[in-house]
């Protein structure tokens, strides 16, 4: 046979065997976990008010330091340190507080993610509108003037979701909270809130049996520190956490028996009712949770 012809055989067969190697594909079994392509961002306001120390006693700032901690530790390694933005107490001025905004804007990027927190005191604006209080609420006249309102933080969080983030999730501890993205049809989004959107009051900070303050944010960083990874994950871990407290069945317990007596009084231990709502379909996400840690 003609060598020549032989040759061209060969050639021929070759790139016949190219066309008929099996494909390779990405395993489906993470695909629900982002690559390292993308970053995570947080800004993490634990305020407490000057004068009301007898009311949450460092809550709110342990609380946030903790959410910190526990993302840095995580497993997954999928937080930098510098993308996160934390305000405690004095710290979280409304300055401070805008700034941080606005320095997470000019930075995230399409596919990120980001974690809004917020644990401290909030109220409403001639009885409708929520906002609220960083550690500057008050001038010196004690008026009421460094407020962030619901429109503000909303606004704040549209235009870090316009540069194309992946997910943002939400959590807020603080009364009325369930009224500042009360209803919100933002895809994406996940919104865990302390209370529904009429919550006005909330339970006494008392000492849980751990020795320390029991708050439903610690159920969030209790959620990450037992392997909890999705904000879905997370919020249902904290909600659950915080109804199983005795403390807590104590004071709904002290509030139905005053609701009877004493409805005024009753309202000092009204329970926290958290709440989740789960506006997060994606696309780069195939099991439809948001992955806070991976």
């Amino acid at each position: 046979m003609n060598k020549k012809f032989i040759g061209m055989l060969l050639v021929i067969l070759f790139f016949i065997s190219l066309f008929n190697m099996p494909q390779i594909y990405a395993s489906n079994e993470n695909q629900n976990l982002k690559t390292d392509n993308y970053d995570r961002w947080a800004l993490i306001i634990g305020v407490q008010l000057p004068g009301h120390t007898l009311d949450w006693p460092s809550v709110p700032a342990r609380d946030a330091e903790a959410i910190k901690k526990g993302l840095i530790e995580s497993d997954s390694g999928n937080w930098n340190e510098s993308n996160i933005f934390i305000l405690k107490d004095q710290d979280a001025t409304k300055e401070a507080i805008n700034e941080s905004f606005k320095k997470i804007k000019e930075n995230i990027t399409e596919g990120d993610i980001f974690w809004f927190f917020y644990f401290g005191h909030s109220g409403k604006i001639d009885g409708k509108d929520p906002f609220i209080c960083p550690y500057n609420l008050y001038d010196e006249q004690h008026n009421i003037k460094n407020y962030i309102t619901a429109y503000e933080l909303n606004k704040n969080i549209s235009e870090i979701e316009e540069k194309g983030t992946e997910g943002i999730f939400i959590t807020m501890e603080g009364c009325y909270s369930g009224s500042f993205f009360n209803g919100d049809s933002s895809n994406g989004r996940v919104i865990f809130s302390s209370t529904g959107p009429n919550g006005a009051t909330m339970t006494p900070y008392v000492f849980g049996s751990d020795g320390e303050h029991i708050s439903v944010s610690k159920g969030l960083y209790k959620a990450i520190s037992n392997g909890k990874t999705t904000a879905e994950e997370i919020s249902n871990y904290a909600k659950e956490w915080w109804s199983k407290q005795k403390e807590v069945k104590i004071f709904r317990l002290i509030f139905i028996i005053l609701s009877i007596f004493s409805p005024d009084l009753a309202l000092d231990f009204r329970p926290l009712r958290p709440r989740i709502i789960d506006n997060y379909p994606s696309y780069m996400n195939y099991d439809g949770d948001l992955q806070i840690l991976y």
